[in-house]
């Protein structure tokens, strides 16, 4: 079916730009003198550095999209934690104005687990094979990111929770993945109903997922 195929091709996409240093050799200095710090002469442009994956993660658009679910979850897990050892920092006052600024974060991350969420299931409905174990994978690939935070001292859980931001990529490729499942969906009810997805290996069996409220499991 060209619609099967083509949509089969769109889910590989092509591959987005990864975020990279380009190491330099560093210029000879004077005695005493500190070394220059390395420039490189190809620095990303916005544009580039938003659309930069993380490292590690998939490259194309439904698994990149699974990946950054999984990972979101993985922080929204250890909020209360985070927050919990903030307060007992901070003191009652300066907790009390955080709570303002935490709570639109929170519903800031529950909007992009949502938009993450459409694009995947839109992204399986829509597929001529079965798909949702690859995205299982990927989802907790991206959520075991968080598992070396999980045991560091209270102070150094704070830093790599509060330095780590949504990728802009995630949105982006959740946006696409939706708007191509959409479009290939359509195609395909326009050439009457397609044959059953094939199964998946081993489809009788759940899928192994964390225990997080987050993630999605076996369908």
């Amino acid at each position: 079916m060209a619609f099967a195929l083509l949509f089969a091709l769109a889910l590989s996409g092509a591959e987005p730009a990864r975020s990279s240093t380009t190491d330099q050799p560093i210029a000879a200095s004077a005695p005493h003198e500190p070394a220059a710090a390395p420039v490189d002469p190809h620095p990303m442009t916005e544009v580039q550095m938003e659309d930069a994956l993380p490292d590690g993660a998939p490259k194309d658009d439904y698994g990149l999209v699974a990946w950054c679910h999984g990972a979101l979850s993985g922080q929204i897990e250890l909020d209360p934690i985070v927050e919990k050892d903030m307060d007992s920092i901070e003191g009652k006052a300066k907790a009390a104005q955080r709570k303002a600024s935490d709570a639109a974060i929170a519903k800031e991350h529950k909007r992009y687990l949502a938009l993450y969420e459409k694009a995947l299931l839109s992204a399986e409905k829509a597929s001529p094979v079965a798909i949702h174990q690859k995205g299982v994978d990927a989802e907790l690939q991206g959520y075991k990111i968080w598992g070396p935070t999980r045991n560091k001292a209270p102070i150094w859980r704070m830093v790599d929770w509060g330095n780590w931001e949504v990728p802009p990529a995630c949105e982006k490729a959740a946006k696409r993945l939706y708007d191509q499942a959409s479009l290939f969906g359509e195609a395909l009810k326009s050439e009457g109903p397609a044959p059953a997805p094939e199964a998946a290996p081993h489809a009788d069996q759940p899928a192994v997922t964390p225990a997080a409220d987050g993630l999605r499991g076996p369908q």
